[in-house]
């Protein structure tokens, strides 16, 4: 499932093949800012291309790491 990244303030995109990728890239970046983790927005994109939110609650990097514990 890939994982598509909107940020607020840029409105730049990123988008991550999986969500282990995504894991991994918040991983080795330990010091970007719970400020900048809630500017970017986290959607499921679906095999025919739609973009949906994501589960349990997750809207924002900063609930993902918080809910995966990054």
């Amino acid at each position: 499932m890939k994982i598509l990244a909107i940020s607020e303030i840029s409105k730049s995109e990123k988008v991550f093949p999986s969500m282990a990728d995504l894991k991994s890239w918040l991983h080795n970046r330990p010091w970007i800012s719970s400020k900048v983790l809630r500017s970017w927005n986290l959607y499921r994109i679906l095999p025919d291309g739609s973009k949906v939110s994501m589960r349990y609650g997750v809207r924002t990097m900063y609930d993902f790491v918080d809910y995966y514990r990054i």
